[in-house]
């Protein structure tokens, strides 16, 4: 039948392709949009869990404020799947997604009306008819302009969002990790941590890009797909459609054995980062053992975990691609249309023009169903490898720094009272100190000596309340270090260590560490290239600050004698008006202080002066005195004047 084309019809022929995806699309964008809101904006317990580490310091507030505790409503709620966890991260995005959609929504008419004229060309091609060719190619080049230009927002806006929700995940993922109590870092490597902080969250990001770029435009336009075929012919489109329930049984399959997959994959990988890590940072020990092949044995192993774990999870992939995408959707649903359509043609009950158009539109409808099918595959795998970040998400430390008091004038009294702790990664252990009692007084000079174990590093990490003890209090003038406000405390507190720890950048830099405004630009790595220098910088960088309590623990100890004499010198000066405690193995360093401590199995064994010590006789049963240990180190320096 010849075709002829007036303007009416031309103006059919764009009703008839915008009113079925806009009328599809309108329903799947409403539908969609209306979900996201409830979605987003719902369960504001969850959403406050999920982000109550994002104290941002712009608002006054600080990042050491104290977590609030869960309500029973909330407790209630915790119990969320890491899929809708993930899916909650996009709640602070809401307007940029709204606008994602917008753009699609737009945009789907023109994109979708595209094969509609291609299939009408041909038939006016087929009738000879050169205007209603022209008409249409026309149409197809507007519409083709149109969608090319809006596909920018739509690749931007979606892109965009995506970015800033992989920001937030790593900003309050490493702010919730500063946060954690030190015993958090004593059971979990910083390799494994390191990992979750770099892989997990790349994996979610590239994921994420899936999810938010692919995802709600592949269900618009499959919307607005189904929208035209039913406009168009209701039997073929049932017959397109009737694949959905076979699929959706074989994802919920498919999507949890992903999840889990996933899972493992990530901790193989945190495990063979973790494994590097420790290796790299202590190849110096590696090396004098010449340890390099069992080193390379283990992390050859722990690849080749991730590894098998990587292919099994392609293996999978590959079936559920070719049983769903290639075979049901290629060659199942397209033949099936083929044969029904050929057959409602012959009967006269459908146009060869609509059946053209459908084959067209399968093909779009396969492509984006794929495109769904990576986005889900990808979202499953992006809540499985997010699992261990979610966890720390969560994850509320034991001791909160949530102390406000600053006290307005310093003596530097130091008091411990009837303190006992225990380690939490070592519980199985006796206790680290056992009922330990002292106090120093503003301005004195504590020693604290004994064995190695005995207890005396401990005694500092309570001081700077690393830990809190099991019972008892540890006090400045007076106030529990737990009542004091973090920041403060560090100002009034200062420790050199054994091993201080450099960071990258300058000398300057480092002995500026506490001023952080001030510092320099970064020149290198952990430190490189100051070594030699690290206890001398350390002792510069305590000092500067100015404490009223100064920690010294074996500060001089990676010092040759005269650069030691020449530090110790400087420390004599340092410490004047200050209450200093000084852990040394090196009795000869701590017979000037005004007290000293000699712990035992996190005991205090004795106190007292060094002359008094020395007046006390030796324990008749042989055990620890603080005479025993000088008389060991005399012997072992063969000084026999050590006791003078």
């Amino acid at each position: 039948m010849h075709v002829h084309c007036e303007e009416g019809e031309v103006a059919e022929s764009w009703l008839v392709a915008a009113a079925a995806c806009l009328t599809a699309s309108c329903v799947i964008d409403g539908g969609m949009l209306l979900r996201a809101l409830q979605l987003l904006r719902k369960d504001e317990a969850l959403s406050r869990l999920l982000h109550d580490v994002s104290v941002h310091t712009s608002s006054g507030g600080s990042m050491y404020e104290e977590l609030p505790s869960l309500t029973l409503q909330e407790q209630e709620e915790k119990p969320r799947s890491n899929l809708q966890k993930l899916v909650e991260r996009a709640r602070p995005e809401f307007m940029w997604l709204a606008a994602g959609c917008l753009a699609l929504f737009i945009r789907l008419p023109f994109s979708l009306a595209l094969p509609h004229f291609v299939s009408e060309t041909i038939g006016a091609l087929i009738d000879k008819d050169s205007d209603a060719v022209r008409s249409n190619i026309t149409s197809f080049i507007i519409a083709a302009v149109i969608d090319s230009l809006l596909d920018f927002w739509c690749v931007f806006l979606f892109g965009y969002t995506q970015q800033r929700l992989v920001r937030s995940l790593r900003i309050d993922l490493f702010r919730n990790l500063l946060l954690q109590d030190t015993s958090f870092f004593d059971a979990s490597s910083s390799g494994e941590i390191s990992s979750r902080l770099t892989s997990d969250c790349a994996e979610m990001a590239n994921d994420l890009t899936w999810v938010f770029r692919f995802t709600i435009e592949a269900l618009v336009r499959i919307g607005g797909i189904a929208g035209y075929m039913f406009f168009r012919s209701w039997r073929l489109a049932s017959l397109a459609c009737s694949i959905i329930p076979i699929v959706a049984v074989v994802n919920r399959f498919y999507s949890a054995w992903m999840s889990k997959n996933a899972q493992m994959v990530q901790e193989a990988l945190a495990e063979a980062n973790g494994v590097a890590q420790e290796v790299l940072s202590s190849m110096r020990t590696v090396f004098s053992f010449a340890n390099e092949p069992r080193e390379l044995r283990r992390y050859e192993k722990a690849v080749q975990k991730h590894f098998v774990l990587n292919v099994r999870q392609t293996a999978i992939s590959g079936l559920y691609y070719m049983g769903v995408c290639t075979f049901l959707m290629s060659c199942c649903v397209q033949s099936s249309l083929l044969i029904y359509g050929s057959l409602l043609v012959f009967n006269g009950e459908l146009e060869a023009t609509t059946l053209l158009s459908f084959m067209l539109y399968q093909g779009q409808l396969q492509e984006y169903f794929s495109n769904l099918l990576n986005s889900f595959t990808n979202l499953i795998k992006s809540a499985g490898a997010g699992a261990k970040v979610f966890e720390l998400l969560g994850r509320r430390p034991r001791i909160k720094r949530s102390g406000l008091i600053k006290l307005t004038e310093v003596r530097g009294k130091v008091t411990l009272e009837h303190v006992s702790f225990c380690y939490p990664s070592r519980e199985s252990l006796p206790p680290a100190l056992d009922d330990v009692s002292f106090q120093v007084s503003p301005g004195n000079i504590a020693a604290i000596v004994g064995p190695s174990g005995a207890g005396k590093s401990t005694i500092f990490h309570l001081l700077e309340h690393l830990y809190e003890p099991s019972s008892g209090r540890v006090c400045l003038d007076d106030v529990e270090v737990s009542e004091l406000e973090h920041g403060w405390l560090h100002r009034m507190l200062a420790l050199v260590g054994q091993e201080p720890v450099l960071f990258s950048g300058s000398i300057e830099s480092n002995i500026l560490y506490g001023y952080y405004h001030r510092l320099l630009e970064d020149g290198g790595e952990s430190g490189e290239g100051l070594q030699e220098k690290k206890q001398r910088i350390a002792i510069a960088r305590a000092v500067i600050q100015d404490p009223k309590v100064l920690l010294l623990d074996e500060a001089t100890s990676a010092l040759d004698s005269e650069s030691e004499a020449l530090v110790q010198e400087a420390l004599e000066h340092v410490m004047e008006r200050r209450t200093v405690l000084v852990i040394a193995h090196r009795l000869s360093t701590v017979s000037r202080a005004d007290v000293i401590l000699l712990l035992n199995k996190g005991r205090i064994v004795e106190q007292g002066t060094h002359q008094e010590l020395l007046a006390r006789p030796l324990p008749p049963d042989g055990g620890l005195s603080y005479r025993t240990l000088l008389n060991r180190q005399a012997k072992a320096l063969s000084d026999p004047d050590a006791l003078e």
